[in-house]
């Protein structure tokens, strides 16, 4: 079963982030299992610019070499996209600069 969405208080924000990056983000429409490359049509280089708007807005700290958006797969060992529920898990976990 998936965690509620509703659950992470860093939702909005997140949404808000994205927002700027892409035209696709319709709140109503995103679930646990939107795909932010494919739903949203992000890139991986949006991935860093996003980096630093969480940074600045949600105060966590994102490893200088990680890319909020992809992640490595467990079943595969390859980088790919996260899903929008594991970005905000993601974020949820980081420590916070404040």
């Amino acid at each position: 079963m998936e965690p509620n969405l509703q659950d992470y208080p860093s939702r909005t924000t997140v949404i808000d982030c994205l927002r700027e990056y892409s035209d696709n983000v319709v709140e109503e429409q995103i679930n646990y299992q939107s795909d932010l490359e494919i739903v949203f049509g992000l890139d991986s280089f949006s991935g860093i610019e996003l980096a630093c708007e969480f940074t600045a807005r949600l105060g966590v700290q994102i490893p200088k070499n990680d890319n909020p958006l992809t992640c490595v797969d467990e079943d595969t060992g390859y980088k790919r996209f996260r899903r929008f529920g594991e970005l905000l898990e993601y974020l949820a976990e980081l420590p916070q600069t404040r």
